[in-house]
C-alpha cells in the first residue's frame, strides 16, 4: 500500500469509528464494507464517495440489500465519507498510484507472456472497482 493510499484508509477508518463511537454502534460492523471496498480499491472508494454527493446516486456496494433488510440506513456514513473524499482531495492521485492495480496489470503482463492464449476472469465484490481503467 503507497503513502496516500495508507492515508486515505486510516482517515476512513476514523472517520467511520468516530461516527460508530457516536451512535454507540459496532465500529467493526460499520467498518466491514467501507474497508472492503478500499481494500479492493482505494481510488474506486474515493471516486464511489466522492461522486455519492455530486451525483446524489443510491450506494452500489454489494451488501445494500442486507443493509436495506436489516433497517439500517447507511446513508449518513455514506454522505460522510463522501465529505471526507472531497475534503482529502486524493482521488485523482489514488487513482494514478492504484497499487493493488498496478499489482494486477503486471501479474497478467506476466502471464500473457508465459501464455499469450492464457483467459482470464476477474470478480470483485464492489461494482466501483470494476469502473476503473
Amino acid at each position: 500500500m503507497r503513502v496516500d493510499e495508507g492515508i486515505f484508509y486510516d482517515a476512513v477508518t476514523q472517520e467511520v469509528t468516530e461516527y460508530a463511537r457516536a451512535l454507540s454502534a459496532s465500529e467493526r460492523f460499520l467498518l466491514s464494507t467501507p474497508q472492503r471496498l478500499l481494500t479492493s480499491s482505494p481510488a474506486a472508494a474515493s471516486a464511489y464517495w466522492a461522486a455519492y454527493v455530486e451525483d446524489n446516486r443510491e450506494p452500489i456496494e454489494e451488501t445494500d440489500e442486507d443493509l436495506e433488510q436489516n433497517g439500517i440506513d447507511d446513508r449518513p456514513l455514506v454522505a460522510l465519507l463522501a465529505a471526507l473524499s472531497h475534503k482529502m482531495n486524493l482521488t485523482a492521485r489514488l487513482e494514478e498510484i492504484d497499487s493493488k492495480y498496478d499489482l494486477l496489470l503486471r501479474q497478467l503482463r506476466m502471464l500473457w507472456h508465459e501464455e499469450p492464449d492464457a483467459k482470464v476472469i476477474v470478480f470483485s465484490s464492489f461494482k466501483p472497482t470494476l469502473k476503473l481503467p
